[in-house]
């Protein structure tokens, strides 16, 4: 009767432990899906944007430090950011719209940022750019936008 009752306080112990363990990695899993989802937009293969490619596009925009985007300017469809590192290397990242994609050229390589593309506006305000990208989903067309503060910008 003993290892009865203890055995069964084992199960009730380990069902505790489970109960909490999911209780902690469902918000988790759920949460990491919904970031993935935020920067993918456009859904199915190959539409919206890569987590890799919004990095790249970030990275570019904190770095430029000229842009050929005029402030308070109505937003074009090609962005040119350009930018010397700390060894006096110049560097640019060209985006333009061909044929339904967003391309990123940078220092003479070009990149896929986004597919599925119906429009792109880049737009600066102050220090700030805007990258407004429309892509087309499943349920219609989706904007994708991003701002970031240049701080080098001139």
């Amino acid at each position: 009767m003993m290892v009865w009752s203890s055995a069964r306080r084992e199960e009730g112990q380990a069902l505790v432990v489970v109960l909490v363990l999911a209780a902690i990695a469902v918000p988790l899993i759920i949460s990491g899906i919904s970031v993935a989802r935020g920067l993918s937009v456009g859904g199915g293969q190959g539409g919206g944007i890569s987590r890799s490619q919004y990095a790249a596009m970030t990275a570019d925009a904190m770095v430029a430090q000229t842009t050929d985007l005029v402030d308070g300017a109505a937003p074009r469809p090609s962005a040119t950011l350009t930018w010397t590192d700390s060894d006096e290397s110049f560097h640019y990242a060209h985006y333009a719209v061909v044929d339904g994609e967003v391309l990123r050229e940078h220092d003479g390589l070009t990149t896929t940022v986004a597919r599925r593309v119906v429009a792109a506006r880049f737009s600066r305000v102050g220090k700030t750019l805007i990258f407004a990208i429309d892509l087309e989903s499943a349920d219609g067309t989706q904007t994708k936008r991003i701002e970031i503060f240049a701080r080098s910008l001139q």
